[in-house]
């Protein structure tokens, strides 16, 4: 593994992990009587990437040496879906200490919706997972979110579990990608392992990252699809995948700009089309039924906060965010080149929001853009990954 290679995998690894740590500092600290929170966060941080820096080749190599890995991966899954079993319970419930809204707010909504009624009227409160709650935070998944997170809900009772669901798909999808079943193990049991953000989203039932790994699921598959019939499929499933977060649109500069490089436009015109169709058919009803009440926009420009810092920052996060990953993409020789434009496109606002935060904090603020920052591990990982490279 190069230099490259190794500054780029802390890069996307870590600024989540860190938030993690973060977060585990803020809510452990004052039990624990832990002083300075702030400097053992800097601390711990500087290690632990340091660490992984020095690690990563030998990490790689001893993974190398191992056989079976999808059945290492099969049951390293079977052991986090028993730690979901046992801990979700008790960190919806708060007695953890960390408390978040956004599956209560996916749980809510699918009900709204499955009564005719508009999800959008009701608000996210941690712990409440059914009912119209009038006191908490703005709905703010785009409704593609609540179509994807219906069986779930529905058949299982939550949409909390619904990430395993989503790692069995990116395994499909990147054992297509890589042509190895285990490169694709070794690609996610990395992911599994190695960021702990990934860990707190499957044992908390967030669902930031059942929507990275959908996006990217379907990304790959497109990319793969060769026939009309699967660029169409692959197409649909995309746009009702990026029907989840406003942020995800980003990826549109650099698959646009990759595409038109290398003289490609059949592909993306199809997929491409697909997607969008899939993305407006659910998205603009609901927006269209009341658009003062259509929170996802005001969700989506949480940068906002900082206008007294930088003049229009979600404007800035979208220039930035467009123009680098479309300078990475036309640079890129291969659709591993692709995927780390794409990565970039979903690194650079939450990045911004970390520097503007902790500005307006007056010391590091990981904690609440930081963990956001997942939505680009997962193809940051993939583009830098020691397989076959995508021409």
């Amino acid at each position: 593994m190069s230099t490259k290679q190794r500054l780029l995998f802390c890069l996307f690894a870590g600024v989540p992990s860190i938030a993690v740590l973060q977060r585990l500092l803020t809510v452990l600290g004052p039990k624990l009587a832990i002083e300075g929170a702030t400097v053992w966060f800097i601390v711990a941080s500087a290690i632990a990437s340091v660490g992984l820096y020095w690690l990563l080749p030998h990490l790689f190599e001893l993974a190398s040496r191992c056989r079976r890995l999808p059945l290492w991966l099969a049951a390293y899954v079977g052991v986090l879906l028993i730690a979901f079993l046992l801990i979700y319970p008790l960190a919806d419930s708060g007695q953890l200490g960390f408390n978040s809204d956004r599956e209560e707010a996916i749980d809510v909504a699918v009900l709204q919706l499955v009564e005719g009624q508009n999800p959008y009227a009701c608000r996210a409160v941690s712990g409440i997972h059914e009912g119209c709650p009038q006191a908490g935070n703005p709905i703010s998944p785009l409704p593609g979110a609540f179509i994807l997170a219906l069986p779930f809900v529905l058949l299982l009772g939550g949409s909390a579990i619904q990430n395993f669901f989503w790692l069995g798909a990116f395994y499909f999808a990147s054992r297509r990608w890589f042509d190895s079943s285990e490169q694709a193990a070794l690609n996610l049991l990395t992911i599994l392992i190695l960021v702990p953000t990934v860990l707190a989203e499957i044992l908390t039932g967030g669902d930031l990252l059942a929507n990275t790994l959908a996006v990217s699921a379907a990304l790959l598959l497109c990319l793969r699809a060769r026939s009309t019939a699967q660029l169409l499929a692959c197409g649909l499933v995309l746009g009702l995948a990026l029907a989840w977060r406003v942020n995800f649109l980003l990826l549109a500069a650099p698959l646009i700009i990759y595409h038109l490089t290398h003289g490609q436009w059949r592909r993306p015109l199809l997929f491409g089309s697909a997607a969008g169709a899939a993305f407006l058919v659910v998205t603009v009803p609901l927006w269209w039924l009341d658009p003062a009440a259509f929170t996802p926009l005001h969700a989506g420009g949480k940068l906002g906060q900082f206008a007294h810092l930088l003049p229009h920052p979600n404007l800035w996060a979208v220039v930035l965010a467009a123009g680098v990953s479309g300078f990475v993409a036309w640079r890129a020789t291969s659709e591993q080149g692709l995927l780390l434009a794409v990565a970039w496109a979903l690194l650079i606002p939450p990045t911004l929001g970390i520097v503007l935060k902790s500005i307006a904090a007056g010391h590091l603020s990981f904690a609440v853009f930081g963990w956001y920052a997942l939505s680009a591990t997962v193809p940051g990982l993939l583009s830098i990954q020691n397989g076959e490279q995508r021409k």
